[in-house]
């Protein structure tokens, strides 16, 4: 489908993701880098030569649902909604669809507790960790315990009812040294310290490893007034280093666990060899594209990799990977309680 009604007259983009520039002839790479939220984001330059930034489900919205491109503080009443969740998933014919904010908000799944001061529940002598609630309102809630008393016990580390009660610190992380974000992020108020272990304490006491969004860890605090998202293993690096990322480059986990923020674990590497990377410790399989196929006349699916395909269709790797061998005839069950039929792309 054309952006061309949108003002962005030279690029097409298809039901998949992809995009298409008709001018330099070039479709987009296959496998996109997602944004601190887990979402695929690209860059288009309008018809009068200005570049805007937006997620693949915008422009698809635009394109497929003739959804409003909206900028600065303008909002869409409706935008698109990923159905299984999974922000990563960009197929129009079966996880997009327009919807309201509140139609968004129940398809979430969302935790009755919000992470917030980690509290512990110690034996008298603070040796041996009972139990951890990731909240004060946890604690006070499977305690049956006022919150005020929750923070009273911490603060004064006396005993109740045979237990004593106290915050997570810093020697709880088992991180010897952490580095304050005052230096290299003046902006960002109020401050913040990492540590080498990959941990990041608020100014309010609050540890936090950061929010899981798509493969890799995000977290958010304020700078001038607004909410700003980045990537805990880019800040991690960058706090430690003691400088920015330069123009070109990007952090890389070593052991390709975007979950590992430890500062032993990141380098700064082009994105180029953070994919051969990948490839050599077999968990990117770009070069390893296959077509899922359907039983009845629903066209077939072609996912970049054989992670991709699994993560996206909740079909076990091992078994997948026994079809692409010729060692099993299907895989992946549909709702009709058939096995999808699988092969590699060639071409």
């Amino acid at each position: 489908m054309s952006l061309k009604d949108h003002k962005f007259g030279i690029y097409e983009i298809s039901s998949i993701g992809r995009i298409y520039n008709i001018k330099t002839h070039k479709l987009s790479k296959d496998d996109p880098m997602l944004d601190s939220g887990g979402y695929v984001r690209v860059l288009l330059t309008n018809d009068d030569g200005n570049r805007k930034g937006k997620r693949i489900a915008t422009w698809q919205g635009a394109a497929f649902f003739d959804l409003k491109l909206v900028y600065g503080k303008e909002r869409n009443p409706i935008t698109i909604d990923h159905i299984n969740r999974n922000r990563a998933d960009n197929y129009v014919c079966c996880n997009l669809r327009p919807a309201t904010k509140k139609e968004q908000v129940l398809n979430q799944t969302r935790s009755k507790y919000h992470h917030g001061k980690t509290v512990y529940k110690t034996s008298l002598d603070s040796k041996t960790i009972l139990e951890k609630y990731i909240s004060i309102n946890q604690a006070s809630d499977l305690l049956k315990m006022d919150v005020n008393r929750i923070k009273k016990f911490c603060d004064s580390g006396e005993e109740v009812d045979g237990y004593k009660l106290r915050f997570m610190i810093r020697e709880d992380t088992d991180d010897e040294k952490w580095y304050s974000s005052e230096t290299l992020y003046p902006e960002y108020q109020p401050s913040f310290w990492v540590s080498a272990g990959g941990w990041i304490e608020r100014h309010n006491g609050v540890f936090t490893k950061g929010s899981f969004s798509g493969k890799y860890y995000s977290f958010g605090f304020s700078a001038n007034n607004d909410r700003v998202y980045h990537f805990v293993h880019d800040v991690v690096w960058e706090i430690i280093t003691g400088r920015k990322i330069r123009d070109g480059y990007e952090i890389s986990h070593i052991n390709d666990k975007g979950r590992d923020n430890r500062y032993v674990n990141l380098e700064e590497d082009t994105h180029p060899n953070n994919m051969m990377n990948a490839v050599k410790l077999g968990n990117h399989g770009s070069a390893v594209k296959v077509r899922q196929i359907f039983h009845d006349e629903t066209p077939s699916r072609i996912y970049f990799s054989v992670k991709q395909a699994c993560e996206m269709t909740g079909t076990a790797r091992w078994s997948l990977k026994e079809v692409l061998k010729g060692k099993k005839s299907g895989a992946g069950d549909c709702k009709c309680g058939l096995r999808y039929h699988w092969e590699i792309v060639t071409k």
